[in-house]
C-alpha cells in the first residue's frame, strides 16, 4: 500500500501523514489499526482520525501528534481530542 507505513525511522503519526500525502485514504489507514495489539488500537485510530479531520499534511507536525497519543498510552488514560 504505502511502503512509509514500515519504516521505522518515522514515528506513528509521520508515516500515517506521510501515507496521507501519498494518496492513501482515511479508510484504507484504518484497516491497518486493526492488525495492532488491541490496546494501541484506539490510539492509532485517534491519530489516523486526527490526521484527516484536520488536514495535517507536514510530516513534522507527526512527532507531536505521536508523542501526545503515545503519552496516553503508556498512561492507560484517554487521550482529549486536540486540534492540530
Amino acid at each position: 500500500m504505502c511502503p512509509d507505513l514500515t519504516n521505522a525511522k518515522f514515528n506513528s503519526a509521520e508515516r500515517i501523514i506521510r501515507c496521507r500525502n501519498k494518496g492513501l485514504t482515511e479508510e484504507q489507514q484504518m484497516t491497518l489499526v486493526g492488525g495492532l495489539p488491541v490496546l494501541a488500537q484506539a490510539y492509532a485510530a485517534s491519530m489516523v482520525q486526527d490526521v484527516y479531520e484536520d488536514n495535517v499534511t507536514d510530516p513534522g507536525r507527526g512527532k507531536a501528534i505521536s508523542d501526545y497519543y503515545n503519552g496516553c498510552l503508556q498512561r492507560g488514560t484517554p487521550c482529549a481530542r486536540r486540534k492540530w
